[in-house]
């Protein structure tokens, strides 16, 4: 993650078989999706790390400090969409040592202006140079398949065989969004429709709290995934938060909080 918090599928013997289990009760084709609640039991707790937490050589002492968890979720940008978060293979590396289920966190952001947008990617899905809506649509398509690409070509190297299917967006305004609230939601519109329909058996879900949602997109844009809440105090607010009203559309999955050495999310 950016500044909310510090934040922000390679599956363990030790959790392999209840995932198996939640998803045994589903059946994926090409391009559906998985409901995040099928893949976390509630009251399972993990944690989240992204690019703030390159320079910290604790984290693993911090891992085990908050033992047992059961799941991580690992940033794959450096903070806007479209960079790298160069310490991913080493904090997989973290998170897979302690036998955890591991999803992924993206940043996500409008474009600046035309010129951060991918021509030649806008002309071939048929956009034209004066569409922002579809130019918008484009460019968080083509975020979502960097990150994806760039995360499954970091499992590549190092040996690990499965596709990266569990994602989340974040969604927070230190980064940049148009003035135009529209255009921001085909933003996010984009970049689910690339993990729905271009990822099989992918889940993805929204990062973000209501505040932050309603001022980049506004309180009518809910696209029916899984809320990866933020904000929470403690372990015991954030479970009293997974009653809330949803701003998303689809369940309230994960809350986040914050301890001392880590960000804790609570699975609702």
């Amino acid at each position: 993650m950016t500044a909310l918090h510090h934040t922000h599928r390679a599956i363990a013997r030790r959790t392999l078989a209840p995932l198996l289990a939640a998803l045994a009760l589903v059946v994926f084709g090409p391009g559906q999706s998985a409901l995040a609640s099928d893949l976390y039991t509630s009251g399972w707790t993990g944690f989240d790390i992204s690019f703030p937490q390159c320079q910290d050589v604790t984290i693993p002492d911090k891992i085990a400090i908050g033992a047992p968890y059961e799941f991580a979720i690992l940033g794959v940008n450096n903070g806007r969409a479209f960079t790298q978060n160069r310490c991913l293979a080493s904090e997989y590396q973290y998170a897979a040592a302690q036998g955890l289920s591991i999803g992924y966190v993206m940043n996500l952001n409008s474009p600046r202006g035309t010129t951060t947008i991918d021509s030649q990617v806008a002309a071939r899905t048929g956009c034209l140079s004066d569409d922002a809506t579809c130019l918008h649509y484009n460019y968080g398509w083509s975020a979502a398949q960097d990150a994806y690409q760039y995360t499954l070509q970091t499992l590549q190297s190092l040996g690990v065989s499965e596709d990266p299917t569990t994602w989340w967006m974040d969604i927070e305004i230190m980064n940049y969004w148009s003035p135009d609230r529209s255009l921001n939601a085909r933003v996010i519109q984009g970049a689910i429709d690339f993990f729905q329909q271009e990822v099989d058996g992918a889940t993805i879900g929204v990062y973000s709290v209501r505040s932050m949602w309603q001022t980049i997109v506004g309180a009518s844009y809910e696209p029916g995934v899984p809320l990866w809440l933020a904000g929470a105090r403690s372990l015991a607010s954030a479970s009293s938060l997974c009653s809330q009203r949803s701003f998303t559309g689809g369940p309230i999955t994960l809350v986040q909080y914050a301890t001392r050495y880590l960000d804790v999310d609570y699975a609702c």
